[in-house]
């Protein structure tokens, strides 16, 4: 049996002067997301006695000794004893939930299909707009040749467009589309399945105002910073509306086992070191340490590699954020003023396979953590309530698979035959 949270909180414990019995009463509620727990089986130790927790986790029980038993049970939660229900002055009652027994789905060949495969393109990148999809590809293997192409789920062709040079395709958080290139970003619009370029906007402005804006609530948009050599990474938001465009930070995800070694490492002399190469004087470095380590100034360089950025992804699902935190191992939700709702722990991060990646599937908002054992790919289907992984797909037959992306109970990613290839496909499969 695994151990069970208690927290104290409220439970009161009331009797009844004339017939000398007690009445137990409280909440159960969940130890990883906080929410109450209903249909608990309450039980008296040897004796067929029991009650249920009601919507709100609440039960009321009636003892005829303080020192009886009381066993909680459910069947997603690990079971709990009180020995005594003296015990229970001034406490709720918090399961702790169980990692369900794994679904394992081994996605075979069957359902995998190239769906571009009697188009004459090599895909670059794909976004999906509504029910279409949105390539951009060179015609035939012509590099010089990049078009963009707008196809249907069946791929076929509803209409392309010739245009000079192009990288990668880019959906903002209003769900406008651009392409990109080294110089520009150029913003299109799609009418009655015919492609317009609508705005050029300079690169370098672009990655500061439009595509620094990672995603938006409401009036509320949200962005990012990285801070003390990126071992910090804080998140903020401004409303759209506010004529004061003020700054509100919600977020500060900080590895502080990393930041002690860095310390450690990078410590004054490092920096007094370096700064006498550039003819600064002691008293400077000893004054302004911290601003070097928190602007990464003096050329710092992370030689042993050991220093990566703190790893996080905040997804914006409906009218919540949730951030996953790979330091905690855990899954934490707030409201759109970045006010914390609950949040839950996991055991699904920690593991070496893991690559950092979290895929939203759009349309059903299922969230997928993306793994990778030597050429297998695997996905893990993750419940956001309680942390727990769901199912698991796995795709064993193809290596070189790039831009995995999900819409509904769809998986489509690029496909090439060869690590070093440029021209790749566009598949789809099923998750059965």
């Amino acid at each position: 049996m695994k151990k069970i949270l208690i927290i104290g909180l409220l439970v009161s414990l009331a009797f009844s002067s004339f017939s000398q019995t007690y009445f137990i009463k409280g909440f159960v509620k969940d130890a990883a997301s906080l929410s109450p727990i209903k249909d608990v089986n309450i039980s008296i130790y040897g004796t067929l006695k029991g009650t249920t927790t009601d919507a709100s986790g609440f039960f009321s029980i009636e003892v005829k000794d303080l020192n009886q038993k009381l066993i909680f049970s459910h069947i997603a939660y690990y079971p709990f004893e009180i020995k005594s229900t003296l015990n229970l002055k001034n406490k709720d009652i918090y399961l702790e939930p169980k990692h369900t027994e794994l679904k394992e789905v081994t996605i075979i060949s069957d359902p995998v299909k190239n769906i571009t495969k009697n188009l004459p393109i090599y895909i670059i990148d794909y976004l999906f707009i509504n029910n279409n999809i949105c390539l951009l590809a060179y015609k035939q293997k012509k590099t010089n040749d990049i078009r963009l192409y707008l196809i249907n789920r069946e791929a076929n062709i509803l209409n392309e467009m010739k245009i000079d040079k192009a990288e990668s395709l880019y959906k903002d958080c209003f769900g406008d589309i651009y392409y990109l290139n080294e110089e520009n970003a150029v913003r299109l619009s799609i009418t009655e399945n015919i492609i317009h370029k609508e705005k050029t906007i300079p690169r370098k402005e672009f990655e500061l105002s439009y595509k620094a804006i990672e995603f938006k609530i409401e009036d509320n948009i949200y962005f990012s910073t990285n801070h003390y050599q990126n071992l910090v990474k804080k998140y903020h938001y401004i409303n759209l509306y506010d004529e004061e465009k003020e700054i509100h930070t919600f977020l500060n995800i900080t590895d502080s086992n990393k930041i002690e070694e860095f310390e450690r490492e990078f410590n004054f002399f490092y920096y007094a070191k370096k700064a006498s190469k550039i003819g600064l004087s002691i008293t400077s470095v000893y004054n302004n340490l911290g601003n070097f380590r928190e602007n990464q100034a003096l050329d710092w360089e992370d030689l042993t590699g050991r220093f990566s950025p703190v790893k996080i992804a905040v997804k914006s699902l409906q009218d919540s954020i949730y951030v996953f935190n790979y330091i905690r191992d855990d899954i934490e939700v707030y409201d759109i003023s970045g006010i914390l709702k609950r949040k839950a722990s996991t055991k699904i991060f920690k593991d070496e396979n893991f690559t950092g990646q979290i895929i939203v599937s759009e349309e059903n908002y299922k969230v997928y953590g993306l793994y990778k054992y030597g050429s297998i790919i695997q996905l893990r289907e993750i419940d956001i309530k309680t942390g727990n992984c769901l199912s698991i797909y796995k795709i064993p037959s193809y290596p070189y698979i790039e831009n995995i992306k999900l819409i509904g109970n769809q998986i489509y990613f690029l496909f090439k035959k060869k690590v070093n290839q440029e021209y790749k496909q566009l598949y789809r499969m099923e998750l059965l």
